[in-house]
């Protein structure tokens, strides 16, 4: 969603420029697939990549208030054991991590809905399917205009990080530098 808006910004100011935005939540070999540049959402950027953090990836717990009227508005983490998980398959799908002060609490997870795409499980959440991990940057507005309620925000999930990745600094094309410069600079005051 903001990656799209940032590259459309770019493609107007370089009009001469194009680009082929493939999206997938597999770690593809960037030399071998001959891609110039990936976003990842990691903690662990690959070290044989070079890496440009753009931005934090926090995350909520959030579902919608019609969900939360039918089964109760967790107070504590533990609340969470009455409710229906909604993961994503390669971030938290078995537990979910909470911190408060030196306290960590870990609840263990059986998911009914667990998917690899984040909008599929935004769209379950909208549904009033149940609650979910979701990233900040992802549902904002939705919490802004009431769609989505956000619960336990008094404790910590495990945070992110959202990298620009390229396989070297040496032989980046201009093109790619001019991108690589341009969502550094669109992303800089981001707090997601």
């Amino acid at each position: 969603m903001h990656l799209t808006q940032a590259v459309n910004v770019f493609l107007r100011e370089h009009p001469n420029l194009s680009i082929h935005l493939e999206l997938s939540d597999k770690l593809l070999d960037l030399v071998a697939e001959r891609i110039d540049l990936a976003v990842r959402i990691t903690n662990h950027p690959d070290p044989n990549l070079v890496a440009r953090k753009l931005a934090p990836c926090r995350s909520l717990i959030a579902a919608t208030p019609e969900y939360f009227a039918r089964f109760g508005t967790p107070k504590h983490p533990e609340d969470l054991r009455h409710h229906r998980y909604l993961t994503h398959a390669n971030i938290n799908r078995k537990e979910w991590f909470f911190y408060q002060e030196n306290q960590e609490l870990v609840l263990e997870l059986t998911s009914q809905l667990t998917t690899n795409e984040t909008t599929v499980l935004l769209n379950s959440v909208l549904s009033h399917s149940g609650v979910a991990m979701l990233p900040k940057y992802l549902i904002e507005d939705y919490l802004q205009n009431g769609q989505l309620q956000a619960v336990l925000t008094d404790w910590q999930l495990p945070e992110f990080a959202i990298y620009l990745l390229y396989p070297s600094r040496h032989k980046l094309p201009l093109a790619v530098r001019a991108l690589v410069d341009f969502l550094a600079g669109y992303f800089a005051d981001r707090d997601w």
